[in-house]
Protein backbone atom coordinates (compact mmCIF):
# COMPACT_ATOMS: atom_id res chain seq x y z
CA UNK A 1 0.00 0.00 0.00
CA UNK A 2 3.12 2.48 0.55
CA UNK A 3 4.24 1.84 -2.47
CA UNK A 4 1.22 2.55 -4.40
CA UNK A 5 0.30 5.69 -2.18
CA UNK A 6 4.01 6.75 -3.51
CA UNK A 7 3.07 5.97 -6.68
CA UNK A 8 0.30 8.43 -7.13
CA UNK A 9 2.03 10.89 -5.64
CA UNK A 10 4.65 10.46 -8.22
CA UNK A 11 1.48 10.95 -10.80
CA UNK A 12 0.29 13.70 -9.20
CA UNK A 13 3.21 15.19 -9.27
CA UNK A 14 4.19 14.63 -13.30
CA UNK A 15 0.60 15.60 -14.30
CA UNK A 16 1.31 18.91 -12.21
CA UNK A 17 4.67 19.44 -14.33
CA UNK A 18 2.72 18.51 -18.02
CA UNK A 19 -0.34 21.07 -17.76
CA UNK A 20 2.35 23.89 -16.55
CA UNK A 21 4.81 23.31 -19.03
CA UNK A 22 4.06 25.40 -21.70
CA UNK A 23 3.27 28.02 -18.83
CA UNK A 24 6.58 28.22 -17.09
CA UNK A 25 8.72 31.24 -17.49
CA UNK A 26 11.20 30.47 -14.69
CA UNK A 27 13.80 28.19 -16.02
CA UNK A 28 14.93 26.90 -12.72
CA UNK A 29 11.41 25.69 -11.95
CA UNK A 30 11.10 23.96 -15.32
CA UNK A 31 14.62 22.20 -14.60
CA UNK A 32 13.25 21.10 -11.38
CA UNK A 33 10.06 19.67 -12.50
CA UNK A 34 12.03 18.20 -15.60
CA UNK A 35 14.44 16.30 -12.74
CA UNK A 36 11.81 15.14 -10.74
CA UNK A 37 10.23 13.74 -13.99
CA UNK A 38 13.40 12.22 -14.50
CA UNK A 39 13.46 11.01 -10.89
CA UNK A 40 9.88 9.52 -10.98
CA UNK A 41 10.23 7.71 -14.07
CA UNK A 42 12.89 5.61 -12.47
CA UNK A 43 10.79 5.44 -8.94
CA UNK A 44 7.39 3.82 -10.85
CA UNK A 45 10.15 0.96 -12.29
CA UNK A 46 11.40 0.49 -8.78
CA UNK A 47 7.64 0.41 -7.59
CA UNK A 48 6.28 -1.97 -10.81
CA UNK A 49 9.09 -4.46 -9.97
CA UNK A 50 8.53 -4.22 -6.30
CA UNK A 51 5.01 -5.19 -6.71
CA UNK A 52 5.99 -7.86 -8.96
CA UNK A 53 8.44 -9.35 -6.71
CA UNK A 54 6.21 -9.10 -3.22
CA UNK A 55 3.46 -10.69 -5.63
CA UNK A 56 5.34 -13.45 -6.51
CA UNK A 57 6.52 -14.18 -3.19
CA UNK A 58 3.00 -13.74 -2.37
CA UNK A 59 1.97 -16.51 -4.97
CA UNK A 60 4.77 -19.37 -3.98
CA UNK A 61 4.22 -18.65 0.07
CA UNK A 62 0.40 -19.44 -0.46
CA UNK A 63 1.61 -22.02 -3.08
CA UNK A 64 3.80 -23.99 -0.63
CA UNK A 65 1.12 -22.95 2.33
CA UNK A 66 -1.77 -25.02 0.65
CA UNK A 67 0.32 -27.87 -0.24
CA UNK A 68 1.14 -28.15 3.64
CA UNK A 69 -2.15 -27.61 4.37
CA UNK A 70 -3.13 -30.71 2.17
CA UNK A 71 -0.53 -32.83 3.93
CA UNK A 72 -1.55 -32.08 7.19
CA UNK A 73 -4.99 -32.56 6.44
CA UNK A 74 -4.17 -35.78 5.01
CA UNK A 75 -1.89 -37.29 7.35
CA UNK A 76 -3.24 -35.79 10.94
Amino acid sequence: MFLIMIWFFLIGINLTYISMQDELVNTRVEGFFSFFLVIAFYANYFIFISIAIVWVMTFFTTFLERKRQKKEDKYG
